[in-house]
């Protein structure tokens, strides 16, 4: 894990669930804002870290596909996940 990223997602390890960021997805929370930034890590911290497939207001199943299973909803902002 890159430095660049906030203290919140280097505790990840010990949660329920290991997350993994790619560097896909750590280059694309890069050119995010500060404050984007921080909105993500914090979500990916309380909603993903314990129940990540049970669907939420923030956690949206996809339709089948062969890319993704699960949609994050962070304010205004959408990642896709597993």
């Amino acid at each position: 894990m890159s430095p660049a990223l906030s203290e919140n997602l280097r505790y990840l390890v010990f949660m329920a669930y290991q997350i993994q960021i790619t560097a896909d997805a750590e280059r694309q929370l890069r050119g995010l804002t500060a404050r984007q930034q921080r909105l993500v890590e914090d979500a990916v911290v309380a909603k993903l870290t314990n129940q990540p497939t049970v669907p939420t207001r923030a956690i949206k199943k996809m339709r089948p596909n062969p890319l993704v299973q699960y949609e994050l909803r962070v304010a205004e902002l959408r990642y896709c996940t597993m």
